[in-house]
C-alpha cells in the first residue's frame, strides 16, 4: 500500500461540460504519444463540431504540428505552456491522454479535480490508478488510437454519460485530496 501526492487543486469550480473541448496536458515528447492522438483525433473531426486543446512545449512540437497539416487536421489547437491551466480545465469536458509511458499523472488528478471525465491509454502505471474503466472516464489498450476514437465518440455524443463520469471523475479526486493524503499518513504512523 502507498500514499499518493496531493492534488495541486484542492478545490476547485468544477467545467459545466458544456464546451466541446477535449483537452491534454503535458510535455510534446514521444513519451506522450501525442503522434497517436492526432491518427484518432483524424477519426473523430470526420464526424463531430469538437475541437482537441494540446497544452504544453516540448521538442516534438514541430512534428506534431507539421502531422496535424498532412492530416488536415483544422479543430486542433496547439496552447504552448500556459500560466492559468485551470481555465483550460474549466473550458473543457474530456480529458485525453495518449502516454506511452507514465508514473502518477498529476494533470490527470488535476483534470479529476476539476470533473473531467478522461479516456486514455492504459499504460503500465499511472492511468488506472486515477481512472474507474466505464465510472469516472474509459481505459484502452495501449496503442489503439481506434478505441480511443470510439470511446472519445461514445462520451461526445452521450451528454448523460458524460456528466455521469464527470461527476463520478470529481468524486474519485477527493482521493488525492491534501485532507485525505495527510489522513494517510496519520493512519500509516500511528500504526509503527
Amino acid at each position: 500500500d502507498y500514499i499518493y501526492n496531493p492534488s495541486p487543486f484542492p478545490s476547485v469550480e468544477v467545467s459545466k461540460l458544456e464546451e466541446k473541448n477535449i483537452v491534454t496536458v503535458g510535455r510534446l515528447t514521444y513519451q506522450k504519444g501525442y503522434d497517436m492522438l492526432l491518427d484518432s483525433w483524424k477519426i473523430i473531426e470526420e464526424s463531430t463540431d469538437w475541437k482537441l486543446t494540446l497544452v504544453g512545449d516540448g521538442e516534438e512540437k514541430e512534428n506534431l504540428i507539421e502531422k496535424a497539416k498532412r492530416l488536415n487536421l483544422k479543430n486542433i489547437k496547439f496552447l504552448g505552456v500556459k500560466d492559468d491551466v485551470a481555465e483550460v480545465y474549466k473550458n473543457s469536458s474530456i480529458f485525453v491522454s495518449t502516454s506511452r509511458f507514465e508514473g502518477l499523472p498529476m494533470c490527470m488528478i488535476e483534470a479529476q479535480s476539476f470533473g473531467l471525465p478522461i479516456v486514455s491509454f492504459n499504460c503500465l502505471t499511472g492511468p488506472s490508478e486515477i481512472i474507474e474503466n466505464n465510472i469516472s472516464g474509459y481505459l484502452v489498450k495501449s496503442g489503439d488510437y481506434h478505441k480511443l476514437a470510439e470511446k472519445l465518440l461514445d462520451l461526445i455524443n452521450n451528454k448523460e454519460k458524460l456528466i455521469r463520469f464527470g461527476k463520478n471523475a470529481k468524486a474519485d479526486s477527493k482521493r488525492f485530496m491534501i485532507k485525505s493524503i495527510i489522513d494517510k499518513w496519520e493512519m500509516t504512523i500511528n500504526n509503527l
